[in-house]
C-alpha cells in the first residue's frame, strides 16, 4: 500500500452505530487517499460491531485501546499515523466528501503552520436537544508566537497537525 496523503484519526468511546457515521462520511473522501485510524476506548463491542458491518477496507485501522480520553485515543492516532499531515475529527462528525482534501491542501499551502483548525459547521438539530457545538469564523488567523496562543480558537472536532512537529514537542 502507499502513503497515503493524510491521515484522519477519531477517537471513540460507546458511541455504537454514531460513530459508524463518521467512517463512512471519511471513507467517502473524494481526491485524496485516506488512512483512517480508529481508537476505541469502548468498554463494549457496540462501536466495533458497527463499524465492522460497514464492511472491510484496507484504508480503515481500528483498534481497541484500554486508555480513557479523548486526547489520549488522539496522541494514539497521531503516534500510529503514516502521513505528514493528520487530520482530527469527533467521533459524531459527518464530513463532507472534500473535506479532507481540501483541510490537506490548506495545510499544504501553510508550510510553517503545525496545528490548524477549519471550520465546523453543525448539523440539523433541535435546540431543545441541547448545545452542538460547532467552529465557524471569518477570517483566517496565524500566529507564531507563543505569548499568542490565547488568540486561536478551534476545536477538536476539525483539526490539523504536521504529525512530526506535533510528535516534537
Amino acid at each position: 500500500m502507499n502513503t497515503p496523503e493524510v491521515t484522519v484519526v477519531v477517537g471513540t468511546r460507546n458511541r455504537g452505530p454514531l460513530v459508524a457515521d463518521t467512517v463512512k462520511s471519511i471513507l467517502s473522501s473524494e481526491r485524496i487517499d485516506v488512512e483512517l485510524i480508529v481508537i476505541d476506548q469502548s468498554d463494549e463491542d457496540t462501536s466495533q460491531h458497527a463499524v465492522e458491518a460497514l464492511g472491510a477496507d484496507d484504508r480503515l485501522d481500528f483498534r481497541r485501546s484500554d486508555t480513557v480520553g479523548v486526547s489520549l485515543a488522539r496522541n494514539i492516532g497521531i503516534r500510529s499515523a503514516t502521513s505528514r499531515i493528520v487530520l482530527i475529527t469527533d467521533d459524531d462528525v459527518v464530513v463532507e466528501p472534500d473535506w479532507a482534501r481540501t483541510f490537506h491542501d490548506a495545510m499544504m499551502a501553510a508550510p510553517d503552520v503545525a496545528v490548524g483548525f477549519c471550520q465546523v459547521h453543525p448539523g440539523p438539530h433541535s435546540a431543545d436537544d441541547g448545545f452542538i457545538p460547532a467552529y465557524e469564523f471569518d477570517t483566517d488567523l496565524t500566529i507564531d508566537r507563543l505569548r499568542d496562543k490565547h488568540r486561536i480558537q478551534g476545536i477538536g472536532a476539525g483539526m490539523a497537525v504536521r504529525r512530526d512537529e506535533v510528535l516534537a514537542i
